[in-house]
């Protein structure tokens, strides 16, 4: 499941002209995320069964501007170290440097950074840079990142593999000219109740991002059950409020 579905899931894994294969539409209605959501939920209870008196450490991340902030060099490095002819090389750049501009009365512009939003090719690009990260964690500290596009998620039982994870991935998009978005990365150990009762002795982990785990709407707490992010939801009732006062009839 874990290579199958989850490496560079965004390229398809064969040809297929009848369909736009680079987007996750073309999956089961069951899709990678859900699936996701179920192995998480899935592996904290298995380790809370197997493991009580350990911790059990999730970390989520994301990138912050992924698309804009590519590299053009960066991306030329990877192809060239890939055994793409100088001919193709030409092309991507060629494709990559294409002039631009944002209001019709300004100068047009040549993009020195980032890629297309929504172009086959700025996939291809995009899904390189980060399998070189995934390769490379995996490599390193056989942690396995299930990454959708830019969104990732690992877990492990084993504090210093998640800690060394986390410490090489900063350092990987670091040397690749990117950055985490903090305000969407987090992590949540996760903490038996015989362990909860003994949590003053445990020391809080300053290497991991501190801000907690979400997925969408919930949050996941220590206990290893996701709840409703209340704070979340009440933005967004009284968003809906605002907006049915000043609707004029039902059907807005």
């Amino acid at each position: 499941m874990q290579e199958d579905e989850y490496w560079i899931a965004l390229l398809s894994s064969e040809l297929n002209y009848n369909s736009y294969t680079f987007n996750y539409e073309n999956r089961n209605k069951f899709d990678l995320k859900s699936k996701l959501f179920y192995l998480i939920n899935v592996e904290i209870q298995l380790h809370k069964i197997l493991q009580p008196n350990k911790p059990f450490t999730v970390v989520s991340a994301d990138l912050e501007w992924f698309g804009p902030s590519i590299s053009h060099e960066i991306i030329h490095i990877f192809l060239e170290f890939c055994g793409i002819s100088q001919i193709w090389l030409d092309f991507f750049d060629r494709f990559l440097k294409q002039p631009i501009y944002y209001k019709s009365n300004e100068n047009i512009c040549q993009r020195q950074r980032g890629v297309p939003i929504s172009h086959s090719l700025s996939c291809l690009f995009a899904e390189l840079l980060l399998f070189g990260l995934d390769l490379y964690i995996y490599q390193n500290t056989d942690i396995f990142i299930y990454r959708l596009h830019d969104d990732m998620w690992f877990f492990n039982s084993q504090s210093t593999k998640i800690e060394q994870a986390w410490t090489l991935m900063n350092e990987y998009i670091q040397m690749i000219g990117l950055k985490f978005n903090e305000d969407k990365c987090g992590s949540t150990q996760i903490l038996s109740s015989n362990i909860r009762s003994h949590i003053n002795e445990l020391s809080t982990n300053i290497i991991l991002p501190q801000k907690d785990v979400k997925w969408g709407l919930l949050t996941l707490q220590s206990s290893g059950r996701f709840i409703i992010h209340q704070e979340t939801i009440r933005s967004l009732l009284d968003e809906m409020k605002i907006r049915l006062t000043n609707a004029t009839t039902i059907l807005e």
